[in-house]
C-alpha cells in the first residue's frame, strides 16, 4: 500500500510539473506535500522568497485530485503576503 503511494505521489509530482513546466519540484516541495498528503503532521513550510512555497499550495488541489481521488480535503494557507508586499514597498 505504501508503494502504491508513493507511486501515486511521483505521478503526481510529474503532472504538476508538466502544468507548471518545471524540470523537477524541490525536495523541500516534495517533503512538505508528502507530509500533508499523508496527513503525518501539520505543515510549517518555512522557506525563503522566491524558493517556492507558493507552488506547494497551489499544486495541493491537483495532487489530491491524482492521489485521493475519493477523498475530500481542506487546505489552510496562512501567508504574510501583505506584510511582505508593505515591507517590499518601503524598502
Amino acid at each position: 500500500m505504501a508503494e502504491d503511494r508513493e507511486s501515486s505521489l511521483d505521478h503526481a509530482f510529474t503532472k504538476v510539473c508538466d502544468i507548471f513546466s518545471f524540470e523537477k519540484l524541490n525536495k523541500q516541495q516534495e517533503e512538505a506535500i508528502q507530509q500533508i498528503v499523508e496527513m503525518k503532521s501539520d505543515v510549517c513550510v518555512n522557506l525563503p522568497t522566491g524558493f517556492g512555497k507558493s507552488v506547494v499550495f497551489v499544486a495541493l488541489p491537483m495532487v489530491f485530485a491524482l492521489v485521493d481521488r475519493y477523498k475530500k480535503k481542506i487546505v489552510f494557507v496562512i501567508s504574510p503576503l501583505v506584510n511582505l508586499c508593505s515591507r517590499t514597498r518601503t524598502s
